[in-house]
C-alpha cells in the first residue's frame, strides 16, 4: 500500500546553543528556554553565532584613502593557493569572547562556533578559503590579540596592522603566511615542541614571495637570498604589488624571530629595489603624486623607512645607498598625514636617523683602522682625509635635522587610541630627533661650533647654546631625551619604540666613577646623583619594554648599556684622563653591539630579530613602588637579573615578631601603584570594588574580553584582598587564602594552569605526611593520640552524622557546586547546628569531641555555632569523606611566589585602571548611572558596579537605594569566622604533625599543623607551622608572651618559638574576619539573595559562593559569573544604542575586539 507523501518540513535553525547541541526543539522563551530551566543550566540566549561561508565571495572593502585616490594592490587572485585555510569574514572580530581563549594558552575551537560582539562594516569581509585549521584559528586570534600590539606604537581601528594588513592578506596568500609565521614565532618562542610551526609557515611565505617576484631569487636555507649586486635595477618597470613589498619587509624584520643566526639583512637590498619599483608603479616619484597618498601607501613607506633606520645601526653602508628615501623628507604641506605604527609622526626624522647611523658606523670603522686607512665597501682605500668628507656630511645632516618642521597635533589624523594620544607620538619624534643629534655631536664634536639644534628641541636658550661645549651638549641632549621619555606613561603604545633612544641616551650615563655614585653632590647635569638616577630610569623602562612586547632581544639592550657603563666606570676607576667625547669614542655602544652580532647575534633593536637563548627574570608592570619622591631613584624595589640583590615593597598589613623586635607591615609583591592620576577619568562602563580574586577576575574578563572601560577600586595598598603572600625570614608565607586542589576546585585549577603555575604546587607536611597527632580535650593539656585510630573514629562519627532520616550525604547534597539544584533535600535540615546533630547521635562523647574539634577548623568555631549544612557542604565538596575533605582543603598550596603570583598574573592581563587606597563609602544609583564615592573624597561614575566587599563589611558602605531587607538581614548576621592565622618558626625541625583543641574549653587555639613554605618544596621535616585560633578567644597579635605560651600549652608542648607573623583579620576594617563560614539557618535563607543584583549594582564575593564558599575557588566562581552577567547587560545596552543609531564609545571598543585598553601605571613604577 502506497504511503501518502509527506510534505518536507524545513528544519529550524533558531533556538539556543544548548538545545542545538542536544538536537532538540527550543521554545525560545525569554529570558530562558524551558529546556535549559529543566536541566538546570544557564540559557545562552538566541543570538546566532557568526558563521563563515564559502558560498559567496565578498570583496567590497572600504578604504580610508581619499576618494578616487590610490587603492592598495595585491597579487592576482589566480595566483592564490586554493588550499589556504579558512579566514573569517571579518578579521578584527577574531577576538574571543572569553578570557580562556587568549593569549596563554589559546585553545583550539571550531570556527563556526566563535561568538563575536558585533560587526565592523568599515573593515568589510574577507574572501574565505577552504580547510579550516584550528591552529590557524589560534594564530589569527593571537595576531589580533597580541602581535598587533607588539608591532605598533598605537592601537585602535586605525592601526594598519588591524585595518590595512587584514585587508591585504584577505587577498594575498603571501601576506597571510607572513602574519601566521610572525604570530607563531612570537607565540611559540619558548616552546621547543612547536619550533617547527613558525619555520614551516615562514617557508610557505617565502615560497609565495619567490613566485611573485619578476625573477625568483635563489633560496638559501629558509631565507630569500637577495644580494645587492644581483638586485640593482632588476625590478625597474615592474608592477610591484603592495602585498609583495610588505611581505618582504615583514619577512626581513622578523627573520630572526625564527632563526637566531639571521639578521634579515639578506632581504634588505632586494627590498630596496622592490620599493623603488613600487614607488614608480604607485606614481610616487613626483611631488604632485605624493600629495594624494593614501593610508596604505603611508604605511608602506614608513615601514621601509623604519627597517632602514634599525638596520643602519648594524650594517656598514654609504649614505648614498639611502638617497632613494630623500623624496619623503619633505612631504607637501597639503598632504593629509597618517601616523605610522613604527615611525609615528616622524618618518622624515627616521630618514635622517638612518643617515646618522650610516655616518657614525663609517666613522667607527675609520677609527678601528690601525693604519689610519679606511676600507670602503667597494674595496677602494682612502686615507684619513676621508674624515673631512664625513664631517661635511654630518654638518649638513645636523642642519637638515634642525630645520625639520616640528609636528603638530592638527597636522595629523586622530589615531583613536586614548592611551597613545598624538602628543606621545610627537614626543617620540622629538626623542629620535635629539638622538640623531646626540650621535652626530658625539661622533663629530666639531659640529658644535658650526650649527646648533633649534631651541624648542634641545630646551636650551641661545646663550646656553653659544657657551655649550661638545661634552655639555651631549649630556644635555641625553638628559633632554630621558626627560621627555619619563613624561610618557608606560601604558603608552610608544613604549614599544623607545629602546633605541634609551640606548643612545643611556650610553652617555657612564661618566662618573663608582666611588662617587653614592656620594653627595650638587644636583646638576653630570653629577653622580643624576647619573645614578637616570641609569635606574633606563633600566626600569627597558624592563617594562621587555614585559610589554615579550621579545627576548629587548633584554640585550640593557646588557649592552651595562657593558658600556662598566667599561666607562673602569676607565674612571683606573684614573684614565679624557672627557666624555674621548671616552665614548673608545667605548661606543655600537662597538659593544658588534661582537654580539658577530658571535652571538642576539638582535637588540625592535624589528630586527630575537634571540632564543635563556629567559630573563623580569618584574611585571606593577612591580615598582614609589618611595615618596618621584625624583629620587635611590630606592628601587626591582629584581635586577644582573646583580644579586632583591628588595621588595612593603604593605601596611601584616605583623612580624622576633626576639630582636617587631615589624609592622611586611614585604610582598602584592603591593602595586595606582594608575597615573592624569589618566584617571570620572566615567567608566564598570566599576569593580575590591581587588581580591573575585574583583580581579571580573575586572580582567570585562576589560580584556570586550574592551569595556573598567575601574578597579581597592581600599588597601595592595591587591589580593584576604589572600596575599608575605616575604619574611627568608621564606614566603600565605597570610590569607592558601590551599587549593586540582579538579575538585575547577575555577582556581583553571587559572593556575592558564598561567603555567601548576608546577609550583606543593604540599603541607602537616596534612600530607602526618607522623604525630595531638588532641587537647576541654580544659586540659595536649596529648599524643594515635593518628590512624583518630581518623577512623572521626570517619565513623561522620558516617552517622551525615546519615539523617535514611538519607546519605550524597542524597542530601548531590551537587555541592550547585546546592539549590533539585531535589536539594539539605534545606530541610538547615536549621540545625553541628552540635544539634551530634547530640542526636548514639556514639561516645570522646569521639563526638574529636569530630567537633576536627570540624571546628571549618570556621574557627565549635560545633554549636557552625551550621549542620555548612559542615555537609565541606564534606560533599571533599568527596563525601573526612580524609578527602582535609586533603582537598588543606594539603596543596602554591609555591614560587604563592597566591600573589597568581593574583599578579591575573592583574597583568587586566587592561583597565586601578586606584588603590580608595575605601568606598557610598554607592548611589541615579537612573542609568552608578556613582561610587570614596572616603578620601573621590567620585566615579559607571553604568554598572560590581561590589566584592566582604559580607561582614557591607554594612560599612552606604547604598542608595538601600539594600533589600533580606540582604541586610544577612549582612547584620554576617559570617561567623573571626579566627586568627599565625605562622610560627620553631627552633628545631620536626616531622609532620597535626594538632587540634576542643572548642568548649579555654584554648584560644583551634588547630595547627607543620608546614613548609618558600624554598622547601619537599622534606621529611621542617621548622615552620601554622596555627589557627578560635574567634571567640582572640589573642592580641602584639602580645608575644601570651601568643607563645598559649600555643605551647594548647597545641605543641615544649615547642620553642623563635618568630611568628600574622595578619589580624578579625580587626581588619576591610575584612572583619577570615574565610566565610555560616551558622544554622543561613544558606537556604540568604545565599540566593546575596548573589542577586540590586539594580545596576552586582555583588561578587567568595562569602556567598555556591561551591567552595570562603575559598579562592569560590571567589573566582563569583567573579566569573557576575562578570558574565555584566557582559550580557553591556551587550544589550550597546545593541540598543546601535539600533538607535548612536553607538557608544563602549560599543566601539567592544566591536574592535582587541583594541588595547591597557592599565595606566605611573612612570615611576615601570618594571
Amino acid at each position: 500500500m502506497n504511503q501518502p507523501v509527506r510534505n518536507k518540513k524545513e528544519k529550524s535553525r533558531s533556538g539556543c546553543l544548548v538545545c542545538k547541541r542536544r538536537r532538540v526543539k527550543c521554545d525560545e522563551q525569554e529570558p530562558s528556554c524551558q529546556r535549559c530551566i529543566k536541566i538546570g543550566t544557564e540559557c545562552p540566549g538566541y543570538k546566532r553565532p557568526v558563521k563563515w561561508s564559502t558560498k559567496y565571495e565578498k570583496t567590497a572593502v572600504p578604504d580610508r584613502s581619499p576618494t578616487n585616490v590610490y587603492r592598495g594592490k595585491t597579487s592576482r587572485p589566480a595566483e592564490r593557493d586554493q588550499r589556504l585555510p579558512v579566514l573569517p569574514e571579518n578579521p578584527t572580530l577574531l577576538a574571543p569572547t572569553h578570557l580562556e581563549d587568549v593569549p596563554r594558552p589559546i585553545e583550539t575551537r571550531e570556527f563556526d562556533t566563535v561568538l563575536v560582539s558585533g560587526t565592523l562594516k568599515s573593515i568589510g569581509t574577507i574572501r574565505p578559503f577552504q580547510d579550516c585549521s584550528g591552529e590557524v584559528s589560534a594564530l589569527l586570534h593571537y595576531y589580533f590579540s597580541t602581535v598587533c600590539h607588539v608591532l605598533s606604537s598605537f592601537d585602535s581601528l586605525h592601526n594598519p596592522f588591524r585595518s590595512e594588513v587584514p585587508r591585504l592578506f584577505s587577498q594575498s596568500p603571501l601576506l597571510l603566511y607572513c602574519v601566521l609565521s610572525m604570530s607563531a614565532a612570537h607565540l611559540y618562542q619558548n616552546e621547543e615542541s612547536k619550533i617547527a610551526v613558525p619555520l614551516e609557515l615562514q617557508t610557505k611565505a617565502i615560497s609565495y614571495l619567490a613566485g611573485q617576484l619578476p625573477t625568483p631569487p635563489p633560496i638559501d636555507g629558509l631565507e630569500v637570498s637577495i644580494r645587492h649586486e644581483s638586485t640593482v635595477g632588476r625590478f625597474v618597470g615592474s608592477n610591484v604589488q603592495d602585498d609583495v613589498l610588505l611581505g618582504t619587509v615583514l619577512l626581513g624584520m622578523t627573520s630572526a624571530w625564527h632563526d637566531v643566526s639571521s639578521t634579515g639583512l639578506v632581504h634588505l637590498h632586494g627590498s630596496r629595489e622592490l620599493f623603488k619599483a613600487w614607488m614608480s608603479s604607485s606614481h610616487l616619484n613626483t611631488t604632485n603624486d605624493r600629495r594624494v597618498m593614501g593610508a596604505t601607501q603611508v604605511f608602506m613607506i614608513s615601514s621601509m623607512v623604519y627597517w632602514e633606520a634599525m638596520s643602519s645601526f648594524i650594517v656598514d653602508q654609504d649614505t648614498d645607498a639611502l638617497s632613494y628615501l630623500d623624496v619623503f623628507c619633505h612631504l607637501p604641506c597639503s598632504l593629509k598625514r597618517y601616523p605610522c605604527p613604527w615611525t609615528g609622526v616622524g618618518t622624515a626624522t627616521f630618514i635622517y636617523l638612518t643617515k646618522t647611523a650610516a655616518l657614525v658606523r663609517r666613522l667607527r670603522a675609520l677609527r678601528r683602522s690601525s693604519s689610519g686607512m679606511f676600507q670602503r665597501s667597494d674595496g677602494i682605500t682612502q686615507d684619513t682625509s676621508y674624515y673631512s668628507d664625513l664631517l661635511r656630511q654630518a654638518t649638513a645632516l645636523i642642519k637638515s635635522i634642525s630645520a625639520l618642521e616640528a609636528p603638530t597635533v592638527s597636522s595629523f589624523t586622530d589615531i583613536g587610541d586614548v592611551f597613545t594620544p598624538l602628543g606621545h607620538l610627537i614626543a617620540m619624534e622629538q626623542c629620535y630627533r635629539l638622538a640623531a643629534l646626540l650621535e652626530l655631536t658625539r661622533a663629530f664634536p666639531e659640529v658644535v661650533g658650526t650649527h646648533v639644534v633649534q631651541n624648542h628641541d634641545a630646551g636650551l636658550n641661545d646663550d646656553e647654546q653659544e657657551k655649550d661645549r661638545p661634552v655639555e651638549r651631549v649630556c644635555n641632549l641625553a638628559l633632554r631625551i630621558l626627560w621627555i621619555m619619563e613624561g610618557i606613561p608606560v601604558t603608552s603604545g610608544t613604549v614599544s619604540t623607545q629602546l633605541l633612544p634609551l640606548i643612545i641616551a643611556g650610553s652617555v650615563l657612564g661618566l662618573v666613577s663608582r666611588e662617587n655614585i653614592a656620594g653627595e653632590g650638587i644636583e646638576s647635569l653630570g653629577s653622580s646623583k643624576e647619573v645614578a638616577r637616570w641609569r635606574d630610569f633606563v633600566k626600569i623602562r627597558t624592563r617594562w619594554l621587555y614585559q610589554l612586547i615579550r621579545l627576548k632581544p629587548v633584554r640585550h639592550g640593557l646588557l649592552i648599556l651595562e657593558e658600556v657603563w662598566a667599561r666607562l666606570d673602569n676607565l674612571d676607576a683606573a684614573g684614565c684622563s679624557g672627557d666624555l667625547i674621548q671616552k665614548s669614542q673608545s667605548h661606543h655602544w655600537i662597538d659593544v653591539l658588534q661582537p654580539r652580532l658577530t658571535h652571538e647575534n642576539p638582535q637588540t633593536l625592535p624589528g630586527i630579530g630575537i634571540s632564543r637563548d635563556g629567559e630573563i627574570c623580569v618584574p611585571t608592570r606593577h612591580d615598582v613602588v614609589d618611595n615618596g619622591d618621584s625624583r629620587d631613584r635611590s630606592y628601587h624595589p626591582l629584581y635586577n637579573p644582573l646583580f644579586s640583590f632583591h628588595t621588595m615593597p612593603s604593605t601596611r598589613d601584616g605583623y612580624l615578631w622576633t626576639p630582636c623586635g617587631e615589624t609592622i607591615g611586611l614585604s610582598t609583591k602584592a603591593v602595586i601603584k595606582s594608575t597615573l592620576e592624569s589618566s584617571i577619568t570620572e566615567t567608566y562602563d564598570v566599576i569593580v570594588i575590591g581587588s581580591g580574586f573575585a574583583g580581579l577576575i571580573a575586572a580582567r574578563n570585562l576589560s580584556r574580553d570586550s574592551g569595556t572601560r573598567v575601574l578597579l577600586l581597592e581600599g588597601r595598598d595592595r591587591i589580593g584582598g584576604r589572600t596575599w603572600t608575605a616575604n619574611a625570614l627568608g621564606e614566603d608565607f600565605e597570610m590569607g587564602g592558601t590551599w587549593r586542589t586540582n579538579r575538585h576546585q575547577p575555577h582556581v585549577f583553571t587559572e593556575i594552569h592558564r598561567y603555567g603555575l601548576q608546577s609550583n604546587l606543593k604540599t603541607s607536611s602537616g596534612t600530607a605526611a602526618v607522623e604525630h597527632t595531638f588532641y587537647t580535650p576541654q580544659d586540659s593539656r595536649p596529648a599524643l593520640v594515635d593518628t590512624l585510630a583518630t581518623n577512623i573514629a572521626v570517619q565513623n562519627v561522620a558516617d552517622a552524622f551525615f546519615s539523617i532520616d535514611g538519607l546519605s550525604s550524597r542524597e542530601l547534597m548531590p551537587y555541592p557546586h550547585d546546592p539549590f539544584r533539585r531535589p536539594a533535600l539539605w534545606t530541610k535540615y538547615d536549621h540545625l547546628s553541628a552540635k544539634d546533630r551530634l547530640d542526636q547521635l548514639d556514639v561516645s562523647q570522646r569521639d563526638k569531641d574529636l569530630f567537633d574539634a576536627m570540624i571546628s577548623s571549618f570556621g574557627a568555631v565549635p560545633g554549636s555555632e557552625c551550621g549542620f549544612t555548612e559542615v555537609l557542604r565541606w564534606y560533599a565538596l571533599g568527596g563525601h569523606s573526612m580524609a578527602g575533605t582535609f586533603e582537598l582543603a588543606g594539603m596543596y598550596k602554591l609555591g614560587g611566589g604563592g597566591m600573589t603570583s597568581l593574583a599578579r598574573a591575573i592583574l597583568d592581563d587586566y587592561r583597565g585602571h586601578v586606584v588603590l587606597n580608595a575605601v568606598v563609602e557610598k554607592v548611589e544609583q541615579q537612573g542609568s548611572t552608578v556613582v561610587v564615592s570614596t572616603k578620601n573624597g573621590r567620585r566615579f561614575e559607571a553604568k554598572y558596579c560590581i561590589s566584592t566587599t566582604p559580607l561582614n563589611c557591607l554594612s560599612d558602605v552606604s547604598f542608595s537605594p538601600p539594600l533589600s531587607p533580606l540582604r541586610m538581614e544577612a549582612v547584620g548576621a554576617g559570617h561567623i569566622n573571626k579566627g586568627s592565622k599565625v605562622h610560627f618558626r620553631l627552633a628545631k625541625p620536626e616531622p609532620g604533625w597535626f594538632s587540634m583543641a576542643n572548642g568548649y574549653g579555654t584554648s584560644p587555639w583551634c588547630f595547627a599543623f607543620s608546614d613548609h613554605n618558600g624554598t622547601t618544596y619537599q622534606a621529611d621535616s621542617g621548622n615552620f607551622c601554622i596555627g589557627f585560633g578560635y574567634g571567640a578567644r582572640h589573642i592580641d597579635t602584639k602580645a608575644s608572651a601570651e601568643m607563645i605560651t598559649t600555643f605551647r600549652n594548647n597545641i605543641r608542648p615544649k615547642a620553642e618559638v623563635t618568630a611568628y607573623l600574622t595578619h589580624d583579620w578579625a580587626n581588619d576594617g576591610l575584612a572583619k574576619g577570615t574565610w566565610s563560614c555560616w551558622g544554622p539557618n543561613s544558606m537556604s535563607k540568604w545565599l540566593r539573595e546575596l548573589q542577586r543584583p540590586e539594580g545596576r549594582v552586582h555583588f561578587a564575593s567568595a562569602d556567598w559562593a555556591d561551591g567552595w564558599r570562603g575559598f579562592i575557588d569560590g571567589a573566582i566562581e563569583r567573579g566569573t559569573t557576575v562578570g558574565r552577567e555584566i557582559e550580557v547587560l553591556l551587550a544589550g545596552d550597546n545593541a540598543i544604542a546601535k539600533l538607535n543609531g548612536a553607538p557608544t564609545d563602549s560599543f566601539k571598543y567592544q566591536c574592535a575586539g582587541f583594541c588595547r585598553f591597557k592599565s595606566h601605571i605611573p612612570k615611576d613604577q615601570e618594571p
